[in-house]
């Protein structure tokens, strides 16, 4: 972001023309940084109205009440509209049509929320008063573990998995010391985050947020782009064993030297190939957890020009 200063004074305020992912493009909210933060009618505190609707009476209140108060009025409209259900029903319901007798899925949502917390006797919160005001404010200093002071032996933070112990480290499925002739023909770890406008999937059918990402591409950094013959804007393939596609590289410092970041979320109909970066993936799972490790994977770029299929 490029912002114009005059005495002190901010006094324009415009994206930067070469930022890969917005191509100097702003949001409405950023856009019009200048006009709110000087305008001179700005709110400066939480204000509660305390006439009728558009008589402009307000008065001022503590960030407290002002943050109760919506927490309180959010609680009571959250309820489900029309056909829809909560995810918690969802996921209930699929519990049972997959045969899960965990009873995790029969617990009321109170009792599941209640094991998030330690109760108030043993340091934890008032769940009571939790549930009445919509929040609570904990008992503990702003960064109270900056400088350390774990209550471990040595006040350093220790990851201590009841039943499992400290974990030890556990390589990749792909990496060079795990499978060094793999990691020889693939040399690139490649990991997919979402475009930066895309939460998940849905996101991509917003017609504006695709706007703003424009197309898949695959971000690699400058020694490894010059060491392939890669350029920005370039049509390159991404490959392993698995699969290959196809997309343009932006090529810079936002991924380091033998990762590359082959962005996601992307739905296959709007890629050049109709594929994206969930052909590369495997399907191996965590040892703890049995999650998803599609950020663990080998893949190799080249100018497309040059793929030999």
């Amino acid at each position: 972001m490029q912002v114009t200063v005059e005495n002190g004074r901010a006094v324009k305020v415009q994206g930067h023309p070469d930022h890969p992912p917005t191509h100097g493009a702003l949001c409405t909210k950023v856009s019009r940084y200048t006009e709110r933060t000087y305008h001179a009618e700005r709110v400066l505190h939480p204000l509660k109205r305390v006439g009728p609707k558009g008589s402009g009476r307000f008065e001022r209140v503590r960030w407290d009440d002002a943050l109760g108060d919506i927490a309180a009025r959010l609680s009571a409209i959250a309820g489900p509209n029309g056909a829809s259900a909560e995810a918690i029903v969802i996921f209930r319901e699929l519990a049972v049509h997959m045969g899960s007798l965990d009873p995790c899925f029969v617990e009321s949502d109170e009792a599941l929320a209640r094991t998030a917390f330690r109760p108030a006797r043993e340091g934890g919160i008032d769940f009571a008063a939790l549930r009445e005001h919509g929040w609570v404010k904990l008992d503990i200093a702003e960064a109270p573990f900056a400088d350390g002071n774990f209550q471990t032996p040595g006040g350093k933070c220790r990851i201590d998995a009841p039943g499992y112990g400290v974990p030890d480290y556990v390589p990749n499925y792909e990496s060079p010391t795990s499978s060094p002739a793999l990691a020889a023909r693939y040399p690139l770890a490649m990991i997919s985050p979402p475009e930066r406008n895309f939460l998940n999937s849905s996101f991509v059918n917003v017609k504006s947020l695709r706007g703003i990402e424009g197309e898949p591409v695959v971000e690699i950094a400058d020694a490894d782009a010059r060491a392939r013959g890669i350029a920005t804007g370039q049509v390159v393939r991404i490959f392993n064993d698995r699969d290959n596609i196809s997309c343009k590289a932006i090529v810079g410092a936002r991924a380091r030297p033998g990762v590359v970041n082959g962005l996601g979320i992307w739905w296959k109909k709007l890629s050049s190939d109709g594929r994206n970066v969930n052909e590369l993936t495997h399907q191996g799972l965590t040892d703890i957890g049995r999650a998803p490790s599609f950020y663990d994977c080998l893949v190799e770029v080249e100018p497309a020009e040059r793929a030999t299929r």
